[in-house]
């Protein structure tokens, strides 16, 4: 018996919200998320869809409202006359892209009513119609969906780290957003056992260090580290208080430990030490 599922994959910045079927990843886009000023930038904006599969593919494309839920999964919400959503126009809105081919999207930001400062949101869902069936049987559709943050006004990307820990998911920070912009931690993180901590002088400086240093195709490489890398760049939406997890190898998640992180909260730099 087959199953079919619907596959999901946002473009946050951080990563798709599922593991999709190899057959899936043929399918990107570029850029992997819009973050436009409205006062501003009224101009066309371009999304490329490459497809890298052996037949061709055809896309419909649908607008929605969106926040995230507790769980930092993307969640619809009713159109409202203040969401992106509304005020995008999109062309063309169905594309065939042929095997081994690519397409472009333009859209452009004109708002039906007068907008509130803030930051304004939709979601760009790209959906196949046609249903894909693997060699065992599995059938899915895809749905990618891209992201468009639109901001009135001063950015204001203000947020609180209430704690940082960890329990079985991995690292957790708790964060809340008091700003009018979505904030998200961008930096390194690094731990260590506790016993063998080397103090946060020369924890800031190997993390700086890799920081200065690293190319982004890179892996973070520290040594003397139970673990190190980037930080999961999940956004935290204004008004909400959000637990961000960053998943830990399995040797970093017990005993006494201290974890360093170096990089920006929202606008404001972190460089600090926490015991977990």
């Amino acid at each position: 018996m087959r199953r079919l599922f619907a596959l999901l994959a946002v473009s946050f910045g951080f990563g798709a919200s599922v593991a999709p079927p190899a057959s899936a990843l043929e399918i990107a886009v570029s850029p992997a998320r819009f973050e436009l000023s409205i006062d501003n930038e009224r101009k066309t904006q371009t999304l490329e869809i490459v497809n890298s599969a052996d037949r061709e593919v055809e896309i419909g494309i649908d607008l929605a409202n969106f926040d995230l839920d507790e769980n930092n999964q993307l969640r619809v919400l009713p159109p409202t006359e203040q969401s992106l959503d509304q005020w995008i126009a999109i062309n063309p809105t169905r594309v065939k892209i042929p095997a081994r081919g690519r397409r472009t999207m333009r859209f452009a930001i004109r708002p039906q009513v007068e907008p509130q400062s803030g930051e304004h949101r939709a979601v760009i869902f790209l959906n196949e119609d046609k249903t894909t069936t693997t060699a065992d049987g599995l059938s899915f559709k895809f749905r990618l969906g891209v992201v468009v943050y639109g901001q009135v006004g001063e950015a204001d990307r203000a947020a609180t780290l209430h704690s940082v820990s960890s329990d079985q998911r991995g690292l957790t920070l708790d964060i809340q957003n008091t700003g009018n912009a979505h904030a998200r931690f961008k930096g390194l993180y690094a731990v260590w056992d506790a016993s063998t901590y080397p103090g946060d002088a020369a924890a800031r400086t190997l993390l700086q260090g890799i920081a200065d240093s690293r190319k982004p195709s890179e892996d973070v490489v520290a040594p003397g580290t139970l673990a190190a890398g980037i930080m999961v760049q999940t956004p935290v939406l204004p008004g909400a208080r959000r637990v961000i997890v960053q998943q830990l190898p399995a040797n970093a998640t017990q005993g006494q430990r201290k974890v360093f992180l170096l990089g920006k909260l929202g606008d404001a730099p972190v460089s600090s030490s926490y015991g977990l």
